[in-house]
């Protein structure tokens, strides 16, 4: 997008059933609206005083087409046999079919010399006629799961999986960055996404390298969008937060808690420092094992260890010692801590690098978004 941002508001928009949500649109577009295939639809906006009004396909926009429709000073042009568009900036449609899924951009210009408003609309249609199949969700696992959003937290550079699987129709994946800059290097040659079909039930894939640089914010949050390959409507997402760490994290107060980020170095002896006292119950598992539901590599229960002793140790704070480090020990780690028998566990995360002579190795876990 070529257009300098004034402000940016992303609505998702549903399209299933009525004319759309009455919610205030003063100064804005709906942010939610409910249509049906079929009849007439509205998405409503408020805006006044503006010079000229455009509606875009995103792809349009993002190729510098043409808007299919336009308002500007009191003229209509475009595609008005089937939309329109009101003094509010408001677009009716005529007749709502699926193919009017999708994401469109509007942008609005209040004044000639005054840039661009920029909205942005996520338009999701469904048939009412007919229930739909089952969604393919995005599925996120390999990182540390919160309730609303999955965090990986990286050193500078890792890997992302989105996948989709029994889906009844082949489904096209793709990221979007939702916060942060584009300090996020999405790096094209890296990106293998492949479809198998089992059993009439497509399973789709799209595994993505990126990069953040030093200056990026934290977090950056990225979207994974699953839309149908036959006509572009919108599924489901899910998001993930990419978390940057800087220098040793090591040394950081840990009471009550582990690091969340360690700094080891190959052929030495090597410590993941926590603070944790009177806990029943500690396990350390390589997140791989845990999301696997695998035992962890050692564990410390009342007093009593367990595990892979001959290389590694737990103290009585449950920091976890290495006697000899190698590259095999970079990458990421859960920690579960029961503080009682009865209580449910409490979770730690930690990113581990390890460097040897002018190498520094961080093996990313694997990312299904």
């Amino acid at each position: 997008m070529n257009t300098a941002l004034k402000g940016i508001l992303v609505i998702l928009l549903f399209l299933c059933n009525g004319y759309g949500s009455d919610v205030n649109t003063q100064g804005r577009c709906v942010e939610h609206a409910s249509l049906e295939v079929g009849r007439q639809g509205m998405i409503k906006c408020g805006l006044d005083n503006f010079y000229s009004l455009s509606w875009y396909r995103e792809d349009d926009y993002d190729a510098e087409g043409s808007p299919f429709i336009s308002y500007s000073n009191g003229e209509k042009n475009g595609q008005l046999h089937q939309y329109d568009v009101l003094a509010n900036g408001s677009l009716t449609i005529g007749n709502v079919s699926v193919n009017d899924a999708g994401s469109y951009i509007i942008t609005v210009l209040q004044e000639i010399i005054r840039q661009d408003i920029i909205f942005q609309v996520l338009v999701e249609v469904s048939d009412t006629s007919s229930p739909p199949p089952p969604v393919p969700e995005p599925i996120i696992s390999g990182c540390y799961h919160k309730p609303d959003q999955c965090v990986l937290k990286i050193m500078r550079k890792g890997e992302l999986s989105c996948s989709a699987s029994n889906s009844h129709y082949e489904v096209d994946l793709q990221w979007k960055l939702l916060t942060g800059n584009q300090t996020l290097l999405l790096l094209a040659d890296s990106v293998v996404n492949a479809t198998q079909q089992k059993n009439n039930m497509f399973e789709t894939s799209i595994t993505t390298s990126f990069l953040i640089a030093d200056e990026s914010e934290i977090p950056v949050t990225i979207m994974c969008i699953s839309r149908r390959s036959d006509s572009g409507l919108y599924l489901s997402n899910a998001t993930a937060a990419l978390v940057l760490y800087n220098g040793n994290g090591s040394e950081e107060n840990k009471q009550g808690r582990c690091v969340e980020h360690a700094s080891l170095e190959v052929g030495r002896q090597g410590m993941i420092k926590c603070g944790l006292d009177n806990f029943y119950s500690l396990s350390w598992y390589r997140e791989d094992d845990y999301d696997a539901e695998r035992s962890p590599f050692i564990s410390y229960s009342n007093g009593e260890k367990n595990g892979q002793l001959h290389q590694y140790d737990v103290l009585a704070n449950g920091s976890l010692t290495i006697g000899n480090v190698s590259v095999n020990d970079a990458g990421s780690y859960i920690i579960t801590v029961s503080q009682e028998i009865i209580r449910q566990d409490i979770i730690f995360q930690v990113l581990v690098e390890v460097s040897g002579g002018s190498q520094v190795h961080l093996r990313s876990p694997e990312v299904k978004l």
